[in-house]
This record gives structure tokens, C-alpha cells and sequence, in this order.
């Protein structure tokens, strides 16, 4: 052929690609035409193609015993090992990557059948181990793309080949294990269970190249937060397979980080944001399969969960502050068993400008929420003390403000338009529960009086304005006031009041004006669906 037509031989390829599918294997598995697939792999016009091929011969329906025999013949893993795919050819690497994936899709079918010979499965068992260091390379990969080429199979690997049966505990020793009879195929070592946590560590790390994200929304950003689920998804499967490996592994990452960070040794936002994100899903997995109460798995939580909290106030980046937060109110148990240094601390955080006080408002609006969600996690005990000293902190963010669209309208709270919510009220009204949460756990009771009694003194001097002043900007106002009215009551319902005095009685003291002048501003705009919308809900 004349390798100065690259066309030629594109087509050539493409044909042989589809014509796989259908067409007696032997005609394609042979040495003279594998050795002109093989020789296309180092051309650039044509490379991808024939891996495409190459993963098409190799996916082609068959016996296990022929597919196997194929995979020999072929020996892909010698052949990729030797290609050069560190060009920035991206749409190749990538190609690679499904190769692999390809291969150890069929190895792991061919391991997991019921009863295959057992020459048959020492030999698909060399074949799959030889494939490992290829999927932990793609797995690693800088680029997303080429790393999640390899998910179908390391799913798989994960899923069918790892698992034991239920009579195969890890809480056994080692010389115990390898007596028991095992129905999926045997653990490889631990050296490979551990690359492979770091490779999926290195993966849930923002890029070096990543600015602070800003816009939770945008498609990069989903994208990367979607990959994530499905790494935390393999971890959880290290974990149920390995749960002693996984928890070691993943203290050993999370608390190195830490320490680096107070030594000084790094300030990357990037290495915190991980470990923090770590630290978060750590103990779920283990929870699940009842490894937690008085095991070292928890012993070891407690000692990253510290170690975060300690750090926490010295947090620069809005996404580890966030997650900070988040973490603080996923473990508030966990919180409140060291209640005199942890709570403090985290308390520190969520009212300071770290938190619900934030600059940038991305994480302001998800501090409100997660504010309000750790103070309905913690104890009376320990956050009665601490009730009005909390409630001060944050008067300063409830004032009613009202915002106008372009259009001149209000912005309505209620609006399945996400364009037209009014993010800031809406975030706000946690702030309200909080502040009836706190009412009810031992507040100064005239700070809450004040909170509402301003409240209802704005909708008293809107009632008084001749109907034709009345603009969407005063029922928005109304609107806003009896939506947070509402939200202080739902608050404190949900708390128990240590005030003296039972709770009807702390509750009429609190609510009893504001359910008044609710009614008179009800009677005074009932044709305004807006203002009836607020008042539905109470």
C-alpha cells in the first residue's frame, strides 16, 4: 500500500471497524492483518481508528475460551505499554483508554462466569493482572475524558470480581482467609487497592490550573461534580471490600494534608478542598456496614474531624469553608462528643465572616442554611448557654429587603422560574428558623421580641398608604415580613423553650401581635394574590 495515502487507508480501517462485528473472527485475527493494525497505531491520521478496531475485535461476541485465546493472541497490554500516547493527542490516549476498558470488560465476564476451567481462569486471572498498571495510568490521567474511558471497567472490576461471599468477613485474619472459600476471584494485593485510592484521589482534586470556582452552575463545574459521585462510588466499594485498607489509607491522606497546611508547608486551596471533600464521605461507607461505634475507623475520624475543625478558622477559599460547614452538620454528633473545644471553634466559623458574615455570597447563602440545619443538630445542653450571645451575632443580616426585576416587578421567592427566585430572601428565611430555634433554646426573649415587633411595625406603616401608592415593591415587602414572621414561628416550634413558663405561654407572648396585624394586612390587600400566598403557609 502507499502509506502517502492516508485516506486510503482511513477507510480501509473504518470498514474493517464495522465489518467486526459480523464477520468470521479468523478472517481479521491473524498475523498479517493484525501486524498492519499494529503498524496503523503509529500513524497519526490513523492511530485512532485502529484502536476503535482494535476495541471492536476485542468486544466481538464469543466463547470464553476463543475470547481468551484472542486476548493472547493479540497481547494489547504489551502492545500499549509500548505506545507513545504523550504527543497531546487527546482523542488517541482516549481511544487507548477504551481499549483497555474493552480488555478488561471481557476478562472480568470471562472470570465471573459460573464454573470456568480452572486453566481457563489462571490464565484469564495473568491476563487481568497485567492489565492493572494500564487502568491505574488512564485512571490517573490528567485529562477527564481519558480517566473516565476506564469506568465501565474498573465498575466491574470492583463489582464482580472483588467481591466475596457473605461468609467471607474481614474482621478474619489473613491466614483465615485464604481458607475460605471465595465465590468471586481472589484479592489481589493490597499494593494495588492502595494505587488505586491514590489514583482516585488525585482525581477528586481540582486541577492546578482551576481558578476559585465561582459559579456552582456552570457545565465544567457540573461535569467535574458529576465524575466525583462516581468516584466516591468506587471508593465505597474499596471500603465495603476493604474497609481497614480504605479507612488507613484515606486517614493517611486527609491528616498529612492537614499537617501541611498548619506547618505551613502548602496554602493550595486545591489540597484542602480534597481533603476536606475525604473527610466528608469518609464515614458513610463504613456506617453502612456497621464498622463504626468503638472501632479504630471512628477512633481516626475523630482525629481528621479535629484537626479540620482546627484549621477551619484560618480558611481562605469559599468551597473548603463551605464544605467545613457541611461537614460540622452531616457529624454534629460526632461535634458535640468533645463539645468544649470542637463547638466553639465551629460556632467561630459559622457566624464570623467566614461563614453566614461571607464576602462572597456563594458561600454566605449556603452558610445561612447550614447555619440554621448544626443549630437544630445540637443538643439543649449545649447550645442553651450559648443562645443569646448566638442571636445577636446575626440581627445585623435580617432587615427586609425587597428586589425589583428589570422589568419592575418584585422577584418572587415562590417562582419555578430559578431566574426569577429571590435567592437572597429565600436563603435569608433560614436565618429566621435559626433565630426562632434560638428563641425557644434560651435567647434573651427581648431580643426576639424586638426582631418581630420590627417586623410588624414595617407592615403597620404599609397599611397606612393611600391605594394609589400601593407598587409591587410594598407587597413584596409585606410578603417578605409575614413570610419571615412565619419562619421565626416555625423555628421555635421546632426548638424546646427554657424559658420560664410553658411554651403556649412564651409563644403568645411572642406571636399573638404579629398573628394581629397579619390579619389586618390580609383584610387590607386580600385581592393581592402575593401577600395571600404568605400567609398560606402559617
Amino acid at each position: 500500500m502507499d502509506w502517502y495515502l492516508p485516506s486510503l487507508h482511513a477507510i480501509f480501517v473504518c470498514c474493517a471497524n464495522f465489518w467486526v462485528a459480523w464477520i468470521d473472527i479468523t478472517l481479521i485475527a491473524n498475523d498479517a492483518y493484525i501486524a498492519l493494525i499494529y503498524r496503523y497505531l503509529g500513524y497519526r491520521g490513523l492511530r485512532t481508528t485502529a484502536a476503535e478496531t482494535l476495541s471492536s475485535i476485542i468486544s466481538k461476541k464469543m466463547q470464553s475460551p476463543d475470547k481468551l485465546s484472542l486476548i493472547t493472541f493479540l497481547n494489547l497490554t504489551q502492545v500499549v505499554n509500548t505506545l507513545n500516547a504523550e504527543d497531546e493527542d487527546l482523542e488517541f490516549s482516549e481511544s487507548l483508554a477504551r481499549l483497555v476498558s474493552a480488555q478488561g470488560l471481557e476478562l472480568t465476564r470471562i472470570l465471573t462466569e459460573m464454573n470456568p476451567a480452572p486453566e481457563l481462569r489462571e490464565k484469564g486471572l495473568r491476563a487481568l493482572r497485567d492489565l492493572l498498571p494500564l487502568l491505574l495510568r488512564f485512571l490517573a490521567d490528567e485529562y477527564d475524558e481519558i480517566s473516565t474511558a476506564v469506568f465501565p471497567f474498573l465498575t466491574d472490576l470492583l463489582s464482580q470480581v472483588y467481591p466475596y461471599s457473605s461468609s467471607y468477613p474481614f474482621s478474619t485474619n489473613i491466614q483465615s482467609r485464604r481458607s475460605l472459600k471465595r465465590t468471586g476471584i481472589e484479592m489481589f494485593d493490597r499494593d494495588f487497592m492502595q494505587a488505586l485510592l491514590q489514583a482516585l484521589f488525585k482525581k477528586l482534586r481540582y486541577d492546578n490550573e482551576t481558578p476559585t470556582p465561582g459559579d456552582d452552575d456552570s457545565e465544567i463545574e457540573a461535569e467535574f461534580h458529576d465524575m466525583r459521585k462516581r468516584l466516591l462510588s468506587f471508593q465505597e466499594s474499596i471500603a465495603s471490600l476493604d474497609p481497614e485498607l480504605f479507612s488507613r489509607s484515606i486517614h493517611q491522606i486527609v491528616t498529612s494534608t492537614f499537617q501541611a497546611y498548619i506547618s505551613g508547608e502548602t496554602d493550595n486551596w486545591r489540597d484542602l478542598e480534597v481533603a476536606l471533600f475525604e473527610l466528608h464521605a469518609f464515614a458513610e461507607p463504613l456506617k453502612v456496614n456497621g464498622l463504626w461505634e468503638g472501632t479504630v475507623h471512628a477512633k481516626r475520624f475523630m482525629e481528621m474531624l479535629s484537626l479540620a475543625i482546627r484549621i477551619s478558622p484560618k480558611l481562605g477559599d469559599p468551597l473548603s469553608r463551605i464544605l467545613v460547614m457541611e461537614i460540622a452538620v452531616r457529624y454534629a454528633v460526632e461535634i458535640q462528643s468533645e463539645p468544649d473545644t470542637l463547638i466553639p471553634t465551629i460556632l467561630q466559623v459559622f457566624v464570623g465572616h467566614l461563614g453566614i458574615h461571607a464576602r462572597e455570597s456563594q458561600a454566605q447563602l449556603r452558610a445561612w442554611y447550614l447555619f440554621e440545619r448544626f443549630l437544630g443538630k445540637l443538643d439543649a445542653v449545649h447550645l442553651t448557654p450559648l443562645s443569646s450571645q448566638l442571636l445577636a451575632s446575626f440581627t445585623d443580616l435580617l432587615p427586609i429587603r425587597v428586589t425589583i426585576k428589570s422589568g419592575g416587578g418584585v422577584v418572587d421567592s415562590d417562582s419555578e422560574s430559578e431566574s426569577e427566585t429571590d435567592l437572597v430572601f429565600d436563603n435569608q428565611l433560614y436565618l429566621f428558623q435559626a433565630a426562632g430555634l434560638l428563641m425557644a433554646r434560651g435567647a434573651n426573649l427581648q431580643v426576639g421580641e424586638a426582631l418581630i415587633q420590627e417586623l410588624c411595625n414595617g407592615i403597620t406603616e404599609r397599611l397606612t398608604v393611600v391605594p394609589s401608592a400601593v407598587d409591587q415593591e410594598l407587597l413584596g415587602y409585606i410578603h417578605h415580613s409575614i413570610m419571615a414572621i412565619g419562619d421565626v414561628a416555625k423555628g421555635f416550634e421546632g426548638g424546646t423553650p427554657s424559658q420560664e413558663g410553658s411554651v403556649q405561654q412564651v409563644g403568645t407572648q411572642l406571636f399573638a401581635p404579629a398573628s394581629e396585624v397579619i390579619l389586618k394586612a390580609l383584610e387590607r390587600f386580600e385581592d393581592s394574590s402575593y401577600v395571600r400566598d404568605a400567609v398560606c403557609p402559617l
